[in-house]
């Protein structure tokens, strides 16, 4: 079985671990510690990156309008789309849709093709989250509306950022998701945040979790 690439970043006595997905994730916190902001693996959401001139069409079958132009998009059931260039679309599970997508990549018809992606994902919510970012980025991402897809440098990384309701969302490369997640996490716990397990965050998500 496969292991989140930020395994390593969750003490193995402070966490319980199972599966998000095929994935081994941190999924609950042993000791939950009440706190406001929070950092959250979601690795084991599947990824895929929709390329050629048919994937708006197809992406329409899934139940999605084509997205502008670095934008995203969201379906009922929790997952997104992003658009990335001219005919080239991220396609995620979210944290309600977890093994709903089923694609087996390939090309899908001769102007369709579907590849894997290993991106790993990061979420930092609550009222405290933007303080955190703004101590490793100099732009000023308060101003960015809800759900723009912003490809920039964080901590001398490149990611990819969304905001969605309290929380940004952090897409980065598995080679820097453990630089990327130490930074952010070292940061929290000085703010007096808490990095938390996958099903946390599923609970903060539903309100579940002071």
């Amino acid at each position: 079985m496969k292991a989140s690439p930020l395994l390593a970043c969750f003490a193995t006595r402070a966490y319980e671990f199972g599966l998000c997905g095929d994935l081994t994730v941190a999924l609950k916190a042993l000791q939950p510690q009440a706190a406001e902001t929070y950092l959250a693996d979601l690795s084991g959401l599947h990824k895929f990156l929709i390329v050629g001139a048919g994937a708006p069409a197809w992406l329409g079958t899934q139940g999605f309008a084509a997205p502008a132009l670095f934008a995203r998009a969201r379906a009922t059931d929790g997952r997104w789309v992003a658009r990335l260039g001219a005919a080239r679309y991220l396609l995620s599970e979210g944290p309600s849709s977890v093994g709903q997508i089923t694609i087996t990549p390939g090309r899908l018809a001769a102007d369709v093709l579907v590849l894997a992606q290993d991106s790993v994902e990061v979420a930092l919510g609550g009222p405290g989250a933007l303080a955190v970012l703004s101590e490793f980025c100099a732009i000023d991402l308060a101003t960015y509306a809800e759900d723009v897809w912003v490809p920039l440098q964080l901590a001398q990384l490149d990611i990819a950022l969304y905001r969605h309701a309290n929380a940004f969302h952090l897409i980065c490369a598995p080679a820097d998701a453990q630089s990327l997640f130490s930074v952010l996490a070292e940061a929290l716990r000085a703010a007096g945040g808490v990095v938390v397990g996958f099903a946390d965050y599923q609970q903060i998500i539903r309100g579940g979790m002071a």
